[in-house]
């Protein structure tokens, strides 16, 4: 049982991860990419937001969710994959918003 539980504790981490990159998409780069002529970030945003917050409240529960799994778990190898995971996420949500 412990087992599935760590397991789906990754799976999770993973579907938050893709939700993520989901949401920080720009959704004017596929235009971007298909004509080379029209300068990126040339269309108007309408307030609509950039799917910021959301990728940041994913991020908010992907940390909940490494912390419960480290403070749970009490092997030293699933303590650090879960400060790995966290520190991951960590970074690509920073280099998917700067």
């Amino acid at each position: 049982m412990r087992l599935f539980i760590k397991v789906f504790s990754v799976f999770v981490f993973v579907l938050l991860v893709i939700a993520m990159f989901i949401a920080t998409e720009d959704k004017y780069s596929l235009i971007y990419d298909m004509d080379p002529s029209i300068p990126e970030g040339s269309f108007v945003d309408n307030g609509n937001g950039s799917g910021n917050e959301v990728g940041a409240a994913a991020l908010f529960l992907i940390l909940l969710l490494q912390s419960i799994s480290f403070y749970f778990f009490h092997g030293k190898r699933w303590r650090v994959t879960s400060i790995v995971l966290a520190v991951f996420a960590v970074f690509l949500f920073v280099m998917r918003v700067m």
